[in-house]
């Protein structure tokens, strides 16, 4: 799934399942933490590291 929808999408599905799965019966809350945990994420590797995530295949031909 991180090959073809890439890093950003996945990761905030991946999470809210998890949180879902540990327990968090919020469903306004998991999609919030999910995103800012993801572009935290997104800007340690991007500026701090300075290496670059996966983009999804998907996305960059337009086609399915």
């Amino acid at each position: 799934m991180l090959s073809l929808i890439g890093y950003l999408p996945t990761t905030v599905v991946f999470l809210i399942g998890m949180m879902r799965l540990m327990g968090m019966r919020s469903w306004v809350r998991a999609p919030i933490i999910a995103v800012a945990v993801t572009a935290f994420l997104y800007l340690v590797f991007l500026y701090a590291l300075q290496i670059p995530l996966p983009d999804g295949s998907l996305f960059e031909t337009g086609e399915f």
